[in-house]
């Protein structure tokens, strides 16, 4: 388990690992290789957290961390019912992501 004592779910575990093959990171140790997808998973996290802060205002913030520590599914539903541009937001993330990654 990472550091964030959050599992990486699995869309973003697969994001993570073809991220590692772009760059072709292939065959590292799987300790190793595990490190560097919790590693890259906590760096999204803190992208994704940037996202949020820019969207959200303090009170839809604090219901989003609110319901995000109970239960995950609800927490995006309730993103979506807030901004439903929320998932295309997350999506340019991971894009910018990916590309400061392999630049």
């Amino acid at each position: 388990m990472n550091r964030l004592d959050v599992p990486i779910p699995p869309e973003l575990r697969i994001f993570l690992e073809d991220l590692l093959k772009d760059a072709k990171i292939d065959n590292p140790d799987p300790a190793l290789k595990e490190m560097m997808i919790e590693d890259l998973y906590e760096r999204l996290q803190v992208r994704f957290t940037q996202v949020l802060v820019e969207h959200l205002n303090e009170p839809e913030l604090n219901e989003y961390e609110k319901l995000s520590g109970q239960d995950q599914v609800k927490a995006m539903e309730y993103l979506q019912s807030i901004n439903n541009n929320i998932p295309e937001y997350f999506l340019q993330a991971m894009q910018e992501f990916r590309q400061t990654f392999l630049a």
